[in-house]
């Protein structure tokens, strides 16, 4: 699998990524944090952007991931278009973008407040009908959505 990491930090969690063996590992994030990340993870193919923006991540090739992982990052977007544009036009057909938001947390980092219903409404925009709430608690929901077939 081609697997895309969003948001990924310092790169915590590509140890247990590394263990699927996928053919290509990337992480997107900003500098800082992508710096760490072509230190220590030299297998990782890291890109510096900023996910508002996404002036990297737009000049990635079409259905290139078989899968793009958001946790807790989506969240941080004051206007999340980009971001979902690009993860639809990157993943290939029947591929994954799997995710999570906190459930109406404001403040600090946030830029906007999600709940089970609007996260469901902004990932439908994105994925039609081809999504599932995995997990729901007070805290956060966990979604997977699917690629289909003619959708760009």
């Amino acid at each position: 699998d081609y697997v895309l990491v969003a948001a990924c930090g310092y790169g915590y969690e590509f140890p247990i990524y590394e263990t699927r063996n996928p053919k290509e590992l990337w992480g997107i994030d900003k500098l800082d944090a992508i710096e760490v990340v072509k230190e220590q993870y030299r297998n990782v193919k890291a890109i510096i952007d900023d996910l508002e923006i996404c002036a990297e991540f737009s000049r990635l090739e079409s259905n290139k991931f078989d899968k793009i992982i958001a946790f807790e990052s989506i969240e941080h977007l004051a206007n999340p278009t980009k971001f979902l544009e690009n993860c639809v036009r990157t993943l290939r057909n029947r591929g994954q973008l799997i995710g999570s938001v906190p459930m109406q947390s404001p403040g600090g980092s946030h830029k906007t407040e999600y709940n089970q219903e609007s996260i469901e409404a902004l990932l439908k925009v994105y994925f039609l009908d081809n999504f599932y709430i995995i997990w729901q608690d007070p805290c956060f929901v966990l979604f997977d959505c699917v690629k289909a077939n003619g959708i760009n």
